[in-house]
């Protein structure tokens, strides 16, 4: 069970005149926001911490393409590279080399993830069910090995791909109670997402975002240095999600 979100739940009213005063705008100009709807958690969070409800509602699109469940079950990427350290501390490399590798540049472990010998995350062309399956057949593989904690912890889940590491942020006490949690679907994946916002680095991510530094939120969010390719690419998609 999660712990109870920060404080969201305004008044219409007070949401509504939270709006009219003062979202940080990271484009520049232009009218004021109007809010996704009256009543949803993101706009209302979005309100009371004066942050364009665009750019909170962008970082969902961005990390999962806004998709919560498919197939009834929650969208998740499995990190290989954080198997691997889970493995080495039991012992297991060996055993989860059988089934995964990887053919990343050294500092870019995230990426070149394979399973049997073939890319593990989407590729161009196949559908997002498609990729959720494998991904989801490499989240039982690591499990059966590694067991339920060190697997979810290496895997991104739901809406806004919170890393299971980062669960007690979102407000939970395991990786395994975020992810049982998550297959509930939208509305709670949205809440972890908006309590580990409210969490991330004791406030730093959050006001990131209230400053309106997109570059910033990357690095925290994302993992991306600022001023590298990638934390460009990043911020890119969150603009072209706003508009």
């Amino acid at each position: 069970m999660a712990f109870p979100v920060v404080p969201v739940l305004l008044s219409t009213v007070a949401a509504a005149a939270a709006a009219l005063i003062g979202y940080r705008y990271v484009s520049g100009g232009g009218e004021v926001a109007p809010f996704l709807s009256f009543g949803d958690p993101v706009s209302q969070f979005a309100a009371q911490n004066q942050i364009d409800p665009r750019i909170v509602q962008a970082v969902l699109a961005v990390e999962s393409g806004d998709t919560a469940l498919v197939s009834g079950k929650p969208v998740i990427r499995v990190e290989v590279h954080r198997l691997e350290r889970e493995a080495a501390k039991m012992g297991l490399s060996g055993q989860l080399s059988a089934k995964f590798s990887r053919n990343s540049e050294p500092r870019k472990p995230w990426t070149g993830h394979l399973m049997n010998g073939q890319p593990l995350h989407g590729q161009r062309g196949e559908t997002l069910a498609q990729s959720q399956r494998r991904e989801h057949e490499a989240l039982r593989f690591a499990r059966d090995l590694l067991g339920d904690e060190p697997a979810l912890r290496s895997t991104s889940i739901g809406l806004g791909q919170i890393m299971g590491f980062n669960a007690e942020a979102a407000g939970f006490p395991s990786a395994l109670a975020m992810y049982e949690d998550a297959k509930r679907g939208r509305d709670a994946q949205r809440l972890q997402f908006l309590q580990f916002l409210a969490n991330d680095r004791n406030g730093q991510t959050l006001a990131a975002l209230k400053d309106g530094n997109l570059a910033l939120f990357g690095q925290f969010y994302n993992g991306a240095k600022v001023g590298s390719a990638q934390n460009r690419n990043y911020v890119g998609k969150l603009k072209a999600a706003m508009v």
